[in-house]
């Protein structure tokens, strides 16, 4: 079990926090809010389509992360490994509690630190000084998801109609 100042080392490796570095109350307010929570091989951390609030930071382990094809049929998108730093992932469910859009699936056993939605937006209430950096790179982190959407979207769009053109 990580003790206060273990997970606090683990936060100030992790982007969106990295404006709290130095800030000793606000790593200690985000870090007594963490829970543990571990999962073994196989498990969904993550579900596409399934409804979540949680923020994750895999500080042990190996998964995959998978998209479902227009058929439901899953491919992997990437896999992430947290032997050299921790990752983190799940960070649309502190804005906005939305159907997740990936799935996350241990391929060994995982150790994470998980931040509820409600837990963060308490923090937010009772100390905007030093959310307000945080939410700003959250926000940059999903808009930047969005905007590589909006280029893939594109390129399928022109795929697809040279393809119909040329057919």
């Amino acid at each position: 079990m990580m003790n206060n100042g273990d997970k606090i080392k683990v936060i100030c490796e992790i982007p969106i926090f990295e404006d709290l570095k130095g800030k000793s109350q606000a790593l200690e307010t985000i870090s007594s809010s963490l829970t543990q929570r571990s999962f073994p091989v196989g498990s969904l951390i993550l579900e596409e389509g399934v409804v979540g609030e949680e923020f994750y930071i895999l500080t042990s382990g190996k998964v995959q992360v998978l998209k479902k094809t227009i058929e439901g049929e899953p491919y992997v998108v990437a896999v992430m490994n947290a032997d050299k730093h921790p990752i983190a992932f799940g960070e649309g469910g502190l804005l906005d509690g939305e159907a997740r859009t990936a799935t996350i699936k241990a391929l060994a056993p995982c150790e994470t630190l998980v931040l509820s939605g409600d837990s963060f937006k308490k923090f937010a209430v009772e100390q905007p000084n030093w959310a307000l950096p945080v939410l700003m790179k959250l926000i940059k982190r999903v808009m930047g998801k969005l905007k590589q959407s909006n280029h893939d979207l594109s390129l399928l769009y022109s795929a697809l109609v040279s393809e119909i053109r040329n057919g």
